[in-house]
């Protein structure tokens, strides 16, 4: 658009809707709420190549700090979080950095055999796409649906940008592709279709005021403040 002022929302991807006045969602069932369960399987470089708009760590290289803080997850929180789904029957919708499935197969065999399903949030989680062209985009999208088949003969659906990372080209391309679905956007807490040059793109709002790194490392809330929250959102979602 020639003068962004003719529509303020991002890039003219969505229409202004008020949540009092829209049309009724109708889940399978009638369910009252769709509720899934998304976490980041994410892989960091100790050493990733240099960005041009953002650093990937937040401290001097090597960040042993940050980056051991993030290896153990995949060596011991995500077998954690496996087991207590997997108890409560609870199948995940993994945003996975596609080179943990090169990295640490055990991971996604495992989730895989659970049922999860697998999106792309990159290749890597120290590679944001500021900065690349449209084709360089577009790549990595391939790859990323590529690798996903070849380990889990799943076809890629969804995205979310590597380190929240965005650009004005990323929506058009993911629907050029055949992508569903982006998580990249927090404007809502119902999913919302998307202006697209072709193809169809579903924005399902990421819920980034409930994530994990903001309430603790940010708020600085405790575990058991983390866990009312996560239910007093849930129990608001679900009376409206």
């Amino acid at each position: 658009m020639n003068d962004a002022r003719a529509d303020p929302t991002p890039f003219g991807l969505y229409p202004y809707l008020p949540y009092t006045d829209r049309p009724k969602l109708h889940w399978p069932s009638e369910a009252r709420i769709a509720f899934w369960v998304a976490p980041n399987i994410e892989f960091y470089e100790m050493y990733p190549p240099a960005n041009p708009v953002r650093p990937a760590w937040f401290r001097p290289e090597p960040d042993t700090h940050n980056y051991s803080w993030r290896d153990q997850s995949s060596r011991v929180g995500v077998w954690r979080m496996m087991e207590v789904l997997a108890r409560h029957g609870v199948r995940a919708s993994v945003s996975t950095s596609v080179a943990v499935m090169d990295h640490y197969p055990e991971v996604i065999e495992a989730g895989t055999a659970l049922g999860w399903e697998w999106f792309s949030h990159g290749i890597y989680n120290t590679r944001a796409i500021f900065g690349l062209s449209s084709e360089q985009e577009r790549e990595i999208i391939r790859d990323s649906a590529r690798t996903i088949l070849a380990h889990t003969g799943q076809k890629l659906a969804g995205w979310l940008g590597p380190s929240l990372s965005v650009s004005d080209t990323i929506t058009d391309n993911l629907a050029a592709e055949g992508l569903e679905y982006t998580l990249d956007f927090f404007h809502d807490d119902q999913p919302t279709p998307l202006r697209v040059r072709q193809g169809r793109l579903i924005s399902i709002p990421y819920s980034w005021v409930v994530n994990d790194a903001l309430m603790f490392h940010v708020w600085g809330a405790s575990p058991s403040e983390y866990l009312d929250t996560l239910m007093r959102q849930f129990d608001r979602l679900y009376a409206e």
